[in-house]
């Protein structure tokens, strides 16, 4: 699932916007199976680079906040 989560994040771009909703709603049940470091280095950029869409703010910000 971490791996799958991982590409989802990577390719979040080519998705349909309430498949970009449902899964940033869903992803908060794996957060917290990553490493830190992973956390760090891979899923928190991706996160970042979903925030330059303003109407999914709301959902990346919630997982942003349960990463911190």
């Amino acid at each position: 699932p971490l791996l799958k989560t991982l590409r989802y994040l990577e390719n979040i771009h080519n998705k349909e916007q309430a498949q970009k909703v449902q899964f940033l709603n869903s992803i908060g049940k794996v957060l917290d199976r990553f490493d830190k470091r992973t956390l760090v280095r891979k899923v928190i950029p991706l996160l970042i680079d979903v925030l330059k869409d303003n109407k999914l703010s709301p959902y990346v910000l919630a997982n942003l906040f349960a990463i911190m």
